[in-house]
C-alpha cells in the first residue's frame, strides 16, 4: 500500500496466497501502520477484490464488500490492461524485490514482515523519492493530519491516570511512561493490539509510549527507550573500522544532526561500504562530506561512484537509489571540475 501524496509505504508477505480474508487483514496491518486511513483507496481489477467490473458499474467480492462499508472509505478501480495508473505501487513492488527481498535469507514469515517493517522504517520511508526529492516520512507528517483513526476488533482500549511516580497500571501491572512526555495525574488512553501496548495522551491523540504486554499480571515494567539502546550500534561500527578520520567524531555529530533517527541506520550502512570499497576510500569520502558539509550515506555512496565508477556501487544499491546517486555523482563531478578552472 502506498501513500498518493506522501509516498509512505507499506508491505505485508503471506506464505500462501492472498485470499480476500487475507487481504482484508492486510489492510487492518496497513491502517494500523499509517495510523489510520484514507477516503479513497486505488485497486488493481483483482479477484480478491472484485467480482466484476463493467464500464464503471463495481461488484465488489462480498467479504471486501462488508469490510468497505464497515470501514468506510471509497473504491477506485484501475482501468484494465492499464499499469500508468497505477504506476506508484507498481515501482514500489520492484522496489521491494530488488531492495528488500533480493538475496535475503529468513527463518520464518512472521521473522520476513518483522524485518520487513524494520526496512520499512530505516530505509524504504526514509530514503528521498526519486519524484517529490523528500523522504516519505518528512511530507507523511503533513499527510496524517488528513487520515481517518480506524478501530479495530481485537483492539482494547481503557483510560487510566497517570501516578506521582509517572505510572499507570493495566492488568494489575504497573508501566512506567518517560517522564518528559507526561505530567502526574494526567489521563493516558492505552490501547492493546496483538500484545502490545501504546500509550495516548487523551487530550490531542499523541503516542507517547509502546511496549510489550507483561505476560504475567503484576509486578513493574520500568521504562526503556528502545531506540536509545539501539541508537549506537551502526555508529560504534563506524568509530571501530575507520580509525583514521581525524574528524570522525565530528562527522558522527553532523550525521545526527542532518539525518536524526536515521543516523545510526546510515552509520550501519556506511560501515558495511567496507565491504565493497578499501576502508582508505570510504574514508576519503567521509573527509570529502566533512568538506562539503553533507554528511549522509548517500552522499558518500555518490563520491564513491563518482572516484571510482558504477559497478561496485550497483552490487550494493537498489535500482531506485542508484538513480539519484548516479545523478548526484554527475553533479560533484561537474563541481570537482569547476575547482580544477
Amino acid at each position: 500500500m502506498v501513500l498518493s501524496y506522501s509516498r509512505m509505504r507499506f508491505v505485508y508477505f503471506s506464505r500462501e496466497p492472498f485470499k480476500t480474508k487475507t487481504a482484508v487483514a492486510a489492510h487492518n496491518m496497513a491502517f494500523r501502520y499509517f495510523g489510520g486511513r484514507t477516503e479513497t483507496i486505488l485497486y488493481d481489477q483483482d479477484k480478491v477484490f472484485v467480482a466484476s467490473e463493467h464500464y464503471g458499474n463495481i461488484v465488489l467480492a462480498a467479504e471486501f464488500e462488508r469490510y468497505v462499508k464497515k470501514t468506510g472509505f471509497s473504491v477506485i478501480l484501475c482501468h484494465k490492461r492499464d499499469p500508468q495508473t497505477k504506476g506508484k505501487v507498481e515501482s514500489f513492488v520492484r522496489y521491494v524485490k530488488e531492495g528488500f527481498l533480493q538475496g535475503r535469507t529468513y527463518s520464518g514469515i512472521d521473522s520476513l514482515n518483522s524485518s520487513a517493517l524494520e526496512w520499512l522504517d530505516k530505509e524504504c520511508n526514509g530514503t528521498t523519492h526519486e519524484r517529490t526529492r523528500k523522504t516519505p516520512r518528512d511530507l507523511f507528517r503533513e499527510e496524517s493530519k488528513a487520515l481517518i483513526k480506524v478501530h479495530f476488533e481485537d483492539e482494547t482500549c481503557e483510560i487510566r491516570a497517570v501516578s506521582d511516580k509517572y505510572a499507570v497500571i493495566y492488568d494489575w501491572t504497573k508501566y512506567e511512561l518517560p517522564h518528559n512526555k507526561v505530567e502526574k495525574y494526567e489521563k493516558i488512553r492505552i490501547e492493546e493490539v496483538d500484545g502490545v501496548l501504546m500509550f495516548y495522551k487523551t487530550e490531542n491523540g499523541e503516542l507517547i509510549h509502546k511496549c510489550k504486554k507483561n505476560v504475567d499480571a503484576g509486578g513493574d515494567v520500568p521504562y526503556h527507550d528502545e531506540s536509545a539502546i539501539m541508537e549506537t550500534v551502526g555508529i560504534n561500527s563506524m568509530r571501530r573500522i575507520f580509525t583514521s578520520v581525524k574528524n570522525l567524531e565530528e562527522f558522527i555529530s553532523a550525521l545526527k544532526e542532518q539525518n536524526g533517527r536515521y543516523a545510526n541506520g546510515q552509520a550501519g550502512k556506511i560501515a558495511s561500504l567496507a565491504n565493497s570499497y578499501s576502508i582508505d576510500q570510504v574514508e576519503m569520502a567521509i573527509n570529502y562530506c566533512m568538506e562539503r558539509g553533507i554528511c549522509s550515506l548517500s552522499e558518500i555512496q555518490a563520491f564513491l561512484v563518482y572516484r571510482y565508477g558504477l559497478e561496485l556501487g550497483r552490487r550494493k544499491m537498489p535500482s531506485s537509489i542508484l538513480t539519484v546517486v548516479k545523478r548526484r555523482a554527475v553533479e560533484i563531478a561537474e563541481e570537482q571540475n569547476d575547482k580544477l578552472k
